[in-house]
């Protein structure tokens, strides 16, 4: 809940907003097979498979640098 917090406010407070700034954010639930399966085959249920949630923000703020992008969910691992 925390992380889906910050993301929300980062993404409304560093917004650059001339009139023209964009904020987005959606949740998708996509369907995921494991290797050599088809989705409807797989039940799912573990990281071979299953349902994955992915929370997308989309702002026109700074963002974080590229070298640093890799690291932003070291903690959650």
């Amino acid at each position: 809940r925390e992380v889906l917090e910050n993301l929300l406010v980062n993404a409304a407070k560093y917004a650059a907003d001339e009139g023209t700034g964009e904020r987005r954010v959606w949740v998708e639930a996509v369907r995921v097979a494991a290797p050599g399966r088809a989705p409807e085959e797989d039940g799912g249920g573990g990281a071979d498979g299953g349902t994955v949630t992915a929370l997308v923000v989309r702002d026109n703020g700074i963002g974080i640098p590229a070298g640093q992008q890799a690291d932003v969910l070291q903690l959650f691992r």
